[in-house]
């Protein structure tokens, strides 16, 4: 039986299919529903102007092929969790690289973001060290502690703590607050090459909202894939909000 966690590396070498370099920013983005410069960003670092010239902040998500800046199904679990820290609570890119820096040593680390959960207080650690560079109350902090929890447990991860399947958020303001939203659509790096399916099949997203757009109706779509008319109507929704 063919191992599906490992494919094709560098000179031939195997890796574990979850490092392979599979995403271009632009998917990755749009996987998140969040703005590819953004994810540019975090992936190859960002410019700045002082009194002394421009300085530069150091990428806060490493990237399985930096030369050409791709993602592996790693790298789009590190990313899932950051926007969450960012969009919900506006924590700004240098606030979020001294973060970035300080658990990387602390975890000795080049995912942080996807091992805090694995330390008894991680994400207590994470939000008391937020607290020391982010003016936040302490209701902030309990938000910031439960929609990373909310994240995290979008992850689902094998024996070993490696990331195996991501639910990305499909609504996201909606589902951040609420821990135990539909996961309709999953993105799994050993099925389908690594892009959107409807959680528990092998049936991408975007091959239902394709034939959508060519005249078939729900009923049909639903009928022929043994989905319900949610599930159509979720995937469909969520490949064209990015049209």
């Amino acid at each position: 039986m063919k191992d599906e966690s490992v494919a094709p590396g560098y000179l031939g070498l195997l890796v574990d299919v979850v490092d392979v370099p599979a995403y271009s920013v632009a998917e990755a983005a749009s996987y998140l529903s969040m703005p590819p410069r953004t994810l540019q960003s975090w992936v190859s670092g960002r410019t700045y102007s002082t009194q002394d010239g421009d300085r530069r902040w150091s990428p806060v998500i490493k990237v399985a092929d930096a030369d050409n800046a791709r993602l592996s199904f790693r790298n789009l679990a590190e990313a899932h969790v950051l926007r969450t820290i960012r969009q919900v609570h506006g924590v700004t890119f240098p606030r979020i690289s001294l973060v970035f820096d300080y658990f990387c040593r602390e975890f000795a680390s080049d995912h942080p973001l996807l091992e805090i959960d694995l330390k008894t207080n991680g994400v207590d650690l994470f939000t008391e060290r937020l607290r020391h560079l982010v003016n936040v109350s302490k209701q902030g902090q309990l938000a910031v502690r439960e929609s990373l929890e909310s994240s995290l447990s979008r992850i689902e991860r094998d024996d070993r703590h490696t990331p195996r399947l991501l639910y990305p958020f499909t609504r996201f303001a909606q589902q951040v607050a609420e821990a135990d939203s539909p996961r309709v659509i999953a993105i799994r790096p050993d099925v389908a090459f690594g892009r959107p399916i409807i959680a528990g099949t092998g049936i991408r997203a975007d091959a239902i909202n394709d034939r959508f757009v060519s005249g078939e109706s729900v009923e049909e779509l639903a009928d022929d894939y043994g989905l319900t008319h949610e599930q159509i109507e979720e995937a469909v929704r969520w490949v064209r909000r990015a049209a």
